[in-house]
């Protein structure tokens, strides 16, 4: 259950990632139009750091974790585990 929740942790850090990417262009394009401050732009690139060592964290903790599990498995090959589709 760790493993499947790290998993859409990592995949979440990640479209987040993705996101901030996408709003610092943005924020860039203001920057150099003149539409916001130097600020607000430091304060977007900041909030794209640390999602961006929020992703991180997330990868690390979910390979940790498959490491331990394929261990306790005795599983010496590479293996991914996978999200089941289901509908709330």
């Amino acid at each position: 259950m760790v493993a499947l929740s790290d998993r859409m942790s990592s995949e979440l850090a990640l479209q987040t990632k993705l996101s901030n990417d996408t709003l610092l262009h943005i924020a860039r394009v203001k920057l150099d139009n003149g539409a916001i401050t130097e600020y607000d732009y430091r304060q977007v690139e900041l909030q794209c750091l640390n999602t961006q060592l929020s992703y991180e964290d997330a990868a690390k903790n979910y390979e940790a974790l498959l490491r331990r599990l394929s261990t306790y498995l005795g599983i010496s090959h590479r293996f991914d585990i996978s999200v089941p589709s289901f509908n709330l």
